[in-house]
């Protein structure tokens, strides 16, 4: 051995030693102190780290230069590293310089400390975790060239800073490194994490090195400001929830470098206008200029925007492709669309009307949750599947009619639907309705017609629609189901054919602007007595305006309400009681003179 290292190592024995024995009463964390700075001796025996004095931290307080080398009992030792907690806590601290010799700032190495202001050589090649975190007093870093490592949250809440560039030469960074960091406004990176920029809520730009190869998952997730990410060529993958929640940015261009995009990438960004995908991209399209980006292996579109146009060769439109898209306002969905994935009008509160094709068989969960504006739908007559909560939230749809295609609905399927007032579903599910009347009608041999419900040879009307204001029944039908009309408050008139031989229960209840009305003589009167009601014999003649006379068309028992005029043929000579009755929109009516007298009955 050399004898001229032997004291120099036995030195730093017998202080080990020593620190190692009084930190079990004062919790000492040092080897020596020089010059106002606490080191110890690192296991090369040459070198030191910057320490804390013991576990109460709050050590150094004002402006702090680390050297390059220290010596201490005639033995020179180069610093560095700046070891971990070393500056933790110390509120009073304000400035430090750090030594070119330095190649390490430890975890937590200034945590929370009023550092204002740091120089941090060239010579640093690592800042590890929480390094500088919540140092909510430091306004400016510069980091160098020569660092390649950033620790997770190691700038986290670092409140003051406004600006920062990340070297290219960083080839690492952690979850979280600036998360927090409020007063950021723009940032370059050639190096991404999750979370990286999480809750910076003033960031609105950030500059994407050339050698960016991932976007990694949730990278921009949040960034309510963020406003431009140039997407660089040379990016193969765009992580899950990458920009989701972005809120400002407007301007998306995917180019032809790109070979993955996670789930939800751009979801719930509403102000999305333009989406671009460059021509040459072998992975992903916007076909048409349709202002999508669309899967083509699968045709599955992925993101959509305010702006978009549903190509008809789109046979899937993705998870969360239009989620929180709140200034869509109308979509019209293709034939060609067989599934509508998770979430994937998520939010859309701008649409008000929406048509499911009958190519779609699938509406999965979430689909069309908290469509607040949406106050009609028409589920297209092939789907079998409808998702848990997929129509919750729609608070202004009066009316559903689940066809008889239908054979799955998830769990609250329509919960908070608040304002339903009638809706139809087939009868082998469970109602999956919790608001107003809601009719079960046969599964199988049934007829859908403009909203209407029948069986197979329409002889029973099972359904009426709820926003119908004029109504006709069929000749064919001899059953009006219970509930049939029940809660069509805009219908005024209505007239039941002769065949028809038994009316449900409550079948018009609830038409509150149901006035007029004419019945078979055969049946109970099913009408309220607030209508006026009238009933005729099944041998009457009945006009093609609607008009009834008798058999020998001398009489007029009953005129529409809609009518607005008539001409009364001239074999008339008698005007039923109550005929014309709330026929309110006639301005005058001519009056044979061969009808008798008391035809004022008749109004």
């Amino acid at each position: 051995m050399n004898h001229s290292i032997l004291p120099r190592i036995l030195a730093a024995l017998l202080l080990a030693l020593t620190a190692t024995a009084a930190s079990a009463s004062t919790s000492i964390a040092y080897d020596f102190f020089v010059d106002g700075i606490y080191y110890y001796i690192n296991s090369d025996f040459k070198s030191v780290r910057v320490t804390c004095k013991d576990n109460n931290y709050n050590s150094y307080s004002g402006d702090v230069i680390i050297p390059s080398q220290v010596t201490y009992n005639n033995t020179s030792y180069d610093v560095t590293s700046v070891g971990s907690e070393a500056f933790r806590y110390c509120t009073s601290l304000t400035s430090v310089t750090i030594g070119n010799s330095v190649t390490e700032i430890g975890g937590k190495a200034f945590y929370n400390s009023g550092l204002t202001s740091v120089t941090i050589p060239n010579s640093v090649t690592s800042i590890g975790e929480s390094a500088f975190a919540y140092c909510y007093c430091l306004t400016s870093v510069t980091i160098p060239n020569s660092v390649t490592s950033i620790g997770s949250n190691a700038f986290q809440g670092c409140s003051h800073l406004v600006s920062v560039d990340i070297p290219d030469n960083v080839r690492s960074i952690g979850s979280y490194a600036f998360a927090g960091c409020s007063r950021l406004t723009s940032a370059s990176t050639s190096v991404l994490s999750s979370y990286l920029f999480d809750e910076c809520n003033n960031l609105t730009s950030v500059t994407l090195g050339s050698s960016i190869k991932r976007i990694s998952d949730f990278a921009f997730c949040g960034l309510k400001k963020l406003n431009s990410v140039n997407i660089p060529e040379g990016v193969t993958i765009i992580g899950k929830q990458a920009f989701a929640g972005c809120t400002s940015i407007s301007t998306v261009t995917i180019p032809n470098s790109v070979n993955t995009i996670g789930d939800y990438a751009f979801g719930w960004c509403p102000s999305l206008e333009i989406i671009t995908v460059e021509s040459g991209n072998s992975t992903f399209d916007s076909r048409n200029g349709c202002n999508a980006i669309i899967e083509s292996a699968t045709n599955t579109l992925i993101t959509g925007c305010k702006n978009t146009i549903i190509p008809e060769t789109i046979s899937s439109i993705g998870s969360g492709a239009f989620c929180d898209c709140y200034r869509l306002t109308s979509v019209t969905i293709p034939e060609s669309v067989t599934t509508i994935g998770d979430q994937a009008f998520d939010g859309c509160s701008g649409l008000t009307s929406l048509i499911i094709p009958n190519s779609v068989t699938t509406i999965n969960n979430y689909a069309f949750l908290d469509c607040s504006g949406l106050t009609s739908i028409v589920i297209g007559t092939s789907v079998k599947k409808i998702g848990i909560h997929a129509f919750s939230g729609c608070t202004s749809l009066t009316s559903v009619i689940i066809p008889p295609s239908v054979t799955s609905i998830g769990d609250e399927a329509f919960s908070g639907c608040s304002n339903l007032k009638k809706s139809a579903y087939p009868e082998t599910l469970k109602n999956p309705f919790t608001k107003g009347i809601a009719v079960a009608y046969p599964s199988d041999g049934v007829i859908l017609e403009d909203g209407s419900i029948y069986n197979a040879d329409k002889t029973t009307l099972f359904f009426v629609p709820l926003d119908v204001d004029e109504f006709e029944i069929q000749n064919t039908v001899t059953t009006i189901g219970n509930n049939a009309f029940r809660s069509c408050n805009k219908l005024s008139s209505i007239f039941i054919p002769a065949l028809v031989s038994k009316v449900g229960d409550s079948a018009f209840s609830g038409c509150s602007l149901l006035i007029k009305a004419a019945y078979p003589e055969t049946i109970a009167n099913p009408f309220s007595s607030g209508v006026s009601a009238i009933a005729y014999p099944v041998n009457a003649l009945i006009a093609e305006d609607g008009v009834i006379y008798n058999s020998t068309k001398t009489k007029i028992i009953y005129v529409p309400q809609r009518l607005t005029e008539i001409t009364i043929p001239s074999t008339v000579t008698e005007i039923g009681e109550s005929a014309f009755a709330k026929c309110i929109s006639f301005n005058t009516i001519v009056i044979p003179d061969n009808v008798k007298k008391n035809w004022v009955k008749g109004f």
